[in-house]
């Protein structure tokens, strides 16, 4: 949802719990910060694999690698989630799945407000 999806697709794949969700137009200056600061068009994101760790029959923890070289993709991309109306939902809220925080990596890219998902809520 978040490489390609609408702002109601990222919405859709989160948590209740989470509290900021997106607009349109917040999704697509997120996509802009991102760009910008990996040197390449977000449209080209893909995934190429996803791992799981973790998982229990209502939680888990996944870790989604993307077509990024390695010092891009980052090496904490772990995010957790949990089963709520029968559907896993992201649950680790305001974290993209890539780009994640330990080194080597970048620091995990967030929208122009300093937020993750949501760049102003």
């Amino acid at each position: 949802a978040i490489l390609h999806g609408t702002a109601n697709d990222v919405t859709d794949a989160i948590s209740p719990t989470c509290t900021s969700h997106p607009t349109d137009a917040e999704l697509a200056e997120l996509r802009d910060v991102v760009s910008a600061r990996l040197g390449l068009a977000f449209t080209t994101l893909r995934i190429v694999s996803i791992e799981t760790r973790n998982v229990t029959a209502t939680t888990g923890e996944a870790s989604v690698r993307v077509n990024l070289r390695p010092e891009l993709e980052g090496d904490d991309n772990w995010l957790s989630y949990a089963i709520d109306k029968g559907e896993w939902k992201l649950s680790d809220c305001g974290k993209l799945p890539f780009g994640g925080g330990g080194a080597p990596g970048p620091a995990a890219p967030t929208g122009p407000n300093g937020a993750g998902l949501s760049p102003t809520r």
